[in-house]
């Protein structure tokens, strides 16, 4: 005789009431902003993950780089603290199965968050090989260049690096100052990329790979593709 075919008992699917679809809706919104305020953190990553912002609820994103400072670190705290509040205001056990697993990620992932308060000297942004001082000049390469909006927001972004790396400068002081700072041959491994990096000159791989970028881009006239040319050319 055959085997009898095993019997699955398919799993209770959630009641569809008016609590269970607001405890959705309030789990949604949480996973939403926090995805927006991944995104938006940064000109680097709004231009890497968006390309419609009016699907996301985004309005205008100021091009920066982001900070380096312990207060941006302590502002991020306090909103971790107002998702955490947020979070519990969500009943858990009106959610599906799915929605019960990114709950579940996303107290996680705020918790986690929540415990780094007070570490913040131990960060080091500078990390040799694969610091910032590395791999933001990288990552820039893989920034969109297909109009001129994204050609000013590519030159917006390179200019904001010599602000950028003044907090971090001021961040590797105070870390001095508390005995903190790294150890000698990690700090000379960074003075070395960076030497590299300002010893290439002309020979930038982000200098190559923008011009290559304007020169593919025929809603720019001659002059303005030369200007683009000289303007990151300064900026490297």
């Amino acid at each position: 005789f055959p085997s009898p075919s095993p019997t699955i008992t398919p799993a209770p699917s959630q009641p569809d009431t008016a609590e269970a679809r607001e405890a959705k809706a309030k789990l949604d919104a949480i996973d939403l902003d926090l995805f927006k305020e991944y995104v938006c953190s940064t000109g680097i990553s709004y231009q890497l993950w968006i390309i419609d912002p009016a699907n996301y609820g985004i309005d205008e994103v100021p091009m920066t780089l982001g900070s380096a400072t312990v207060e941006e670190d302590d502002a991020w705290l306090n909103q971790c603290n107002t998702y955490k509040d947020r979070l519990s205001e969500v009943d858990y056990g009106l959610l599906s199965d799915s929605d019960k697993l990114n709950y579940e990620i996303i107290s996680r992932f705020i918790d986690d968050e929540i415990s780094l308060s007070g570490t913040e000297y131990f960060d080091e942004p500078l990390v040799p090989y694969t610091g910032l001082h590395s791999n933001m000049p990288m990552t820039m390469t893989y920034l969109p260049l297909d109009d001129k909006e994204d050609v000013e927001i590519y030159l917006a972004l390179l200019n904001d690096f010599g602000r950028l790396f003044d907090e971090i400068i001021a961040f590797e002081q105070e870390k001095s100052k508390r005995g903190m700072f790294m150890t000698d041959s990690a700090a000379n491994n960074v003075i070395e990329s960076c030497t590299e990096f300002i010893q290439s000159g002309d020979d930038c791989f982000l200098i190559g790979t923008f011009d290559e970028a304007i020169d593919e881009l025929d809603e720019l006239t001659v002059p303005e593709k030369t200007q683009y040319k000289a303007d990151n050319l300064k900026a490297v």
